[in-house]
Parts: C-alpha cells; structure tokens; sequence
C-alpha cells in the first residue's frame, strides 16, 4: 500500500522534471 503510493509519488515528479525540461515546442504538442 506504501510502496504503491510512493510509487505514484514518484511518477508525478518524474512527469514534473519531463515537463520542466521539455522544450516548448514538446509542452504545445502534450499540454
């Protein structure tokens, strides 16, 4: 159960870091 939502955790910061570093053009295409 913990681990499941230390997952989760992880893959929103991991989607925050992809969308902190993709280019403009990356954030038009997937908002």
């Amino acid at each position: 159960c913990g681990q499941l939502g230390a997952a989760q955790e992880v893959s929103l910061l991991l989607d925050d870091a992809r969308a902190a570093i993709a280019t403009p053009e990356d954030k038009e295409a997937r908002p």
